[in-house]
């Protein structure tokens, strides 16, 4: 069985040879968000299966250790979460609750590391969009990089890459290709295309605004207590650093066969 889990400023241009796996693109992008110093995004994602379509918005600001981010579903104002360079807090709209921590951003600091994945655990699937700086899209058996060039859109260079997974016992398998600002390394678009013998499912994202020079201050990233009122403080869970990972987000299990 594979499943697929959906948890849902002016930037140093990254250095970097041309990659031969694609954990080394993952690498690449991760370090490039976090060098991030007045950048500004929104991406709009559509997921599809099954005949149903779910439409998320995510907006982030982020100034290298400090950062906010915004989730919309649908029409429900989902997530706001953030960190002020000395405390970390997310806001959970539907549930009406909010954590609010003094820590370091150990999301910032922490280097790239490979997904960890259980011995026991079938083979599977892992996007997540709900992250404070890049987002993730991981299989088991991992992707191996397929396709990696310059291209052209419009008078933007960008990236293009395409990675896919080995074939399932049944012949289910995924696919992937990332379009990438081909100084910045920040995502500019992206397609995962999930094939399996009960269906398909894609996602697929576009960043539609993007300012790496966003005119961020201090205010943008504060903890905003005018959203709380009436809303109940909890705890941030033991397990898990990302802002997206500690908020409700929705979830799907698929199964490749």
């Amino acid at each position: 069985m594979t499943s697929m889990l959906l948890l849902f400023g002016l930037g140093v241009a990254v250095q970097s040879p041309t990659p031969r796996m694609y954990q080394e693109v993952q690498r690449a992008v991760h370090d490039a968000y976090r060098k991030l110093d007045d950048y500004y995004e929104r991406m709009e994602v559509e997921i599809k299966r099954e005949g149903e379509l779910t439409k998320v918005v995510v907006e982030k600001w982020i100034a290298r250790e400090r950062y906010r981010m915004a989730v919309t579903v649908g029409e429900q104002r989902t997530m706001l979460a953030g960190h002020d360079g000395k405390a970390r807090w997310a806001i959970l709209f539907p549930e009406k609750t909010y954590m609010l921590r003094e820590e370091e951003n150990s999301l910032f600091l922490s280097p790239w590391k490979p997904p960890v994945w259980d011995d026991n655990q079938p083979g599977s699937v892992h996007f997540s969009i709900m992250e404070a700086y890049d987002i993730t899209i991981d299989a088991k058996p991992p992707f191996a990089l397929d396709l990696f060039e310059r291209v052209k859109n419009g008078t933007q260079e960008e990236w293009h890459c395409r990675a896919i997974t080995a074939p399932s016992a049944s012949g289910g398998v995924a696919t992937v290709e990332m379009w990438l600002d081909a100084s910045q390394w920040v995502m500019r678009r992206f397609a995962l295309r999930i094939t399996a013998p009960d269906g398909v499912t894609t996602i697929e994202g576009r960043v539609v605004d993007q300012k790496f020079a966003a005119g961020l201050g201090d205010k943008d990233f504060l903890f905003p207590k005018s959203e709380v009122q009436g809303f109940r403080k909890i705890d941030f869970p033991s397990s898990g650093q990302g802002a997206g990972r500690q908020a409700a987000a929705p979830r799907t299990k698929r199964e490749l066969g």
